[in-house]
């Protein structure tokens, strides 16, 4: 992948956005590491530097708030330090590429982090609906809060720089940063697991959220479950076309008020899928330490002849842990002589820990660095090299407004009863199997420093992680990567996963388990017991090339690659977009006379379907659908067209989404030109395609066609529902129209539709569009631009190709236009497109433009200076590049 990246990736600076600075540190043993009580920010800390250590990058800073993930002060809760401390304490951190956020106080912090974020929207993402509270106070505040951190980043930016945003404390952040520099690269990363569209339509500002995260160039997810409900989200609420890989969102700016001022902005977000990884090799170097090797000699000797489970969790998981305490009963009620030889390390690691949040006033500080982990609790990420002199962070912290508070720290009820729970079940356990000499559950709840979760890890045979949700539990990594020193006689480590953490599908060699059922956990617990040795080696060879392979700085290296192919590829865009000029009419009608054979494909709504409409109401008529088109072609496109046909150097192509019978009848008294219905499905010409004078050539034979049975009652449903809208069945595709529904009813309804056709199509060979309140479905492998292209292939000798649509165009059909070359003219109407060369202002210059290149076909006699004919053409009006007349200032008239 490395190779893959852009030459010039060394200069690139990486702004890592967190909702806290990575200060939460303590010395590690002897060997100069330092530990991080949030799993995901020491990742995060050896990825990036790493990726400076392989010069993937040039530089990196953060921002973030000066608090630790519990919202106390970094080395207690005094006010000690006087202001000059406080400055020099600043200003070190800054040289060591840490920038907090000034302008946030402790309330603004309580209120969106720990009461919103954590408090309610955690909840919602782990799918604990029932014990979240909305509130609008709360809410008001994450928007303040991000507004902030938008301002600080905004400071910091530098042009050429990536944002990188962590967590769901900044989800609204990335629209902010675009609205504020819109050439800036954001990319966001979501530790947390992404909720079914059904449980997210439970928070109440969920369009806001959505749309603050389609603001990011980049949407990344650590497993492609979260990706695909996101994607879902996306469409159901806020009606948006979602593929697998991206999102395509028009942004319309708001006013003051919150409503959409009309001023469109679309764009499309790239969503990917990054498994977080560690760094194994400071796992190694963890447990190469003497400390660390005496405690490891002292548990095995402890415990010499017991099978050892180990089970880690943080406070917020403690659901889960109930539910695996009484699985292990369970498994040991089933096998009573057994509980002398097996035994519990049962890790509940308290929310409120005091003892990680200080840093010894003795100790070295500076840049950020060094090595990964990822345990549940603390990990070691930082090396520091400067000296702080003596300086604590207390008074930093408070002089931001930062205090503590204990209100902050506390958990609901709920969680206190089930802390009170398992305290209880530990000690019913114990007190019914344990003996003399035997204790089945070791309890610890305290904090744990990763150099002795490290040594539990070794010497335990068996890991039980089953939480009932979870982005990526790291503990996974860790376990698996401390155990690869073994000897070839021991046992290897043995996974026990929950289905619903994202490291289920990660490790091929784990044994998984639904963390809701008490008895499939036991029952894996009895499994892994049970496991073979030769079996178990296989399993942990499995696991281990991939914590081996799937590293932090893997993890880092492909986020890069991902937005620095999209940075190209959007300045490409851009650069096609500078490209993109108005049609000069004289250069076309110049490249037209001078070819010996031409392809002309229109787009009939892109190029002429208003002048349908006009043409029904001269005629008295009422304004038709889609589908159901009125039986007469307008005669100026009528007139039009027969000019353009008698000249047998043209090939005419009207494609269209319609069926066969209706648009033929509709062009039917112009025979010389060619007909592609059904998004070029039906193939019908006089010139165009060999043999094919007469017949429709149905392109789409051998296709399968099943699906209609599944999605066409989905879309009878709907049109039931949806008063006003419409369902054709064509031969080949479908459409579904509800133009004439304005209510918020239908819309939500359509957007429901639409997510539904889009679960349909994960599972059946479909295409889905969704333009201008029209939903389109055909078969993959069809399009009018496959058609296109086998017109062009039965003739090679085309020398002019002139291409007219619109935004709802099939792109496909302008990419077979040669960019280059320049006698290849595709025409937007209406929109600058960089996938168009050119561009008209609507469909009346459309309309000019053709007469024009028709007319000279009527003239008696030629002109005898043919280039003093082409210089005197011009459509060009003084205030416009085209005229926006229905009826130009042409050199020769033409009868309408």
């Amino acid at each position: 992948m490395e190779a893959l990246l852009p030459i010039n990736k060394s200069n690139t600076r990486l702004i890592i956005v967190h909702h806290s600075l990575p200060l939460s540190l303590q010395n590690v043993g002897d060997g100069g590491y330092w530990s991080f009580h949030d799993r995901n920010l020491a990742s995060l800390a050896s990825s990036v530097h790493l990726l400076k250590k392989n010069n993937i990058i040039n530089d990196y800073i953060w921002v973030g708030c000066p608090v630790n993930d519990q919202f106390q002060p970094l080395s207690g809760t005094g006010n000690d330090d006087s202001e000059e401390e406080s400055n020099r304490l600043y200003s070190l951190l800054v040289e060591n590429d840490c920038n907090p956020v000034e302008t946030i106080n402790q309330k603004l912090y309580e209120d969106a982090v720990i009461n919103f974020t954590h408090k309610f929207l955690k909840n919602i993402f782990h799918y604990e609906v029932s014990e979240s509270r909305f509130d609008e106070g709360h809410w008001s505040s994450y928007k303040e809060f991000n507004r902030q951190f938008a301002n600080k980043v905004l400071q910091l930016y530098r042009p050429g720089d990536i944002i990188w945003i962590h967590g769901i404390e900044l989800l609204t952040l990335p629209r902010l940063l675009r609205k504020l520099n819109p050439s800036m690269f954001v990319g966001l990363f979501l530790h947390s697991p992404f909720p079914s569209v059904e449980v997210f339509r439970c928070v109440s500002s969920r369009k806001q959220i959505l749309k603050g995260m389609l603001g990011a160039n980049l949407v990344a997810f650590q497993a492609y479950s979260y990706s695909r409900y996101f994607c879902q989200s996306c469409t159901r609420l806020l009606g948006t076309p979602a593929g697998f890989d991206s999102v395509k969102f028009n942004d319309k700016t708001d006013d003051k008020n919150g409503r959409s001022s009309g001023t469109n902005n679309e764009r499309i977000t790239k969503i990917s899928v990054f498994s977080e990884g560690i760094d194994p090799n400071v796992t190694l170097q963890i447990l190469s330490h003497e400390s660390t090797k005496q405690r490891i000699n002292e548990l095995k000797e402890t415990f010499k002849g017991k099978t050892i489970f180990i089970s880690k969790d943080q406070g917020e998981a403690n659901e889960g842990t109930k539910n695996k305490l009484l699985a292990f009963e369970s498994f040991l009620k089933r096998n009573p002589s057994l509980v002398k030889d097996v035994v519990l390390f049962l890790i509940c690691e308290p929310i409120n820990n005091n003892n990680s949040n200080s840093l010894n006033a003795s100790s070295n500080v500076g840049s950020i660095g060094g090595g990964s982990s990822s345990s549940n609790g603390s990990s070691p990420g930082h090396s520091m090299n400067s000296s702080c002199n003596g300086l604590s962070f207390s008074g930093f912290a408070s002089s931001f407004g930062f205090t503590s508070s204990s209100s902050c720290n506390g958990i609901s009820n709920r969680k206190d009863k089930v802390i009170s729970m398992i305290n209880e079940t530990v000690a019913r356990i114990n007190g019914e199997y344990g003996k003399v000499g035997i204790i089945p559950i070791q309890y610890i709840n305290r904090f744990v420093d990763y150099e002795e979760i490290c040594s539990f890890f070794q010497v335990a045979d068996i890991l039980l992680s089953a939480p009932l949700r979870e982005g990526m539990n790291l503990d996974t990594h860790d376990f698996v990567a401390s155990h690869r020193i073994k000897n070839a006689n021991d046992k290897p480590g043995i996974l026990i996963l929950s289905e619903f953490d994202g490291a289920s599908r990660c490790f091929g060699g784990a044994i998984l388990v639904n963390p809701y059922s008490v008895n499939q956990i036991s029952q894996g617990i009895e499994t892994a017991f049970h496991l073979k040795n030769e079996e178990a080696i296989i399993k942990h060879n499995q696991n281990l090339e991939y914590v081996m392979t799937n590293t932090s700085y893997l993890w880092g290296e492909a986020f890069l690659y991902d937005i620095l192919s999209l940075q190209d590829q959007l300045q490409s865009q851009q650069q096609e977009m500078v490209d993109t000029c108005y049609l000069d009419i004289k250069v076309l009608d110049k490249s037209y006379r001078l070819a010996d054979r031409r392809l002309l494909i229109f787009d009939y709504d892109g190029a002429f379907k208003s002048f349908q409409s006009q043409s029904s109401q001269q005629q008295g008529q009422p304004q038709q659908q889609d589908n159901s088109q009125s039986q007469y072609l307008p005669a100026k496109i009528a007139n039009i067209l027969k000019k353009l046909s008698k000249d047998t150097k043209n090939i005419i192509y009207v494609i269209t989404s319609r069926d066969a019978s209706t648009f033929g009848n509709l062009l039917e008294n112009i025979p010389g030109v060619g007909l592609g219905c059904e998004h070029g499905s039906f193939l019908k010409s006089s010139t165009g395609i060999h043999g094919g004078i007469e017949e429709w050539q149905n392109l789409s034979e051998g296709i399968d066609l099943s699906w209609k049975e599944m999605v066409v009652p989905i879309l009878e449903h709907f049109c039931e529902r949806i008063p006003g809208s419409s369902l054709v069945v064509n031969k080949v595709t479908v459409s579904f129209s509800y133009e004439n529904c304005f209510s918020e009813y239908s819309s939500e309804n359509a957007q429901e539709l639409l997510t539904t056709l889009m679960e349909v199509a994960g599972k059946t060979p479909i295409d889905i569009s969704n333009s201008n309140k029209v939903i389109e479905i055909k078969p993959s492998g069809t399009g009018s631009s496959i058609a296109m292209k086998k017109v062009m292939e039965e003739n090679p000798e085309i020398d002019f190709m002139l291409c007219i649509g619109d935004e709802k165009t099939e792109q496909g059909v302008f990419d077979l236009l040669d960019r280059s070359n320049p006698n290849h003219f595709a025409v937007s109407v209406g929109k600058k497109k960089s996938y168009t060369k050119y561009f008209v202002n609507n469909q009346n210059q459309v309309l000019s433009m053709l007469e024009l290149v028709s007319n000279y076909l009527n003239v008696s006699s030629p002109p005898a200076n043919f280039h003093t004919y082409i210089n005197s053409i011009s459509l060009k009006a003084k205030s416009s590049p085209m005229v926006e007349t229905s009826t130009p200032n042409l050199p020769y008239s033409l009868p309408i």
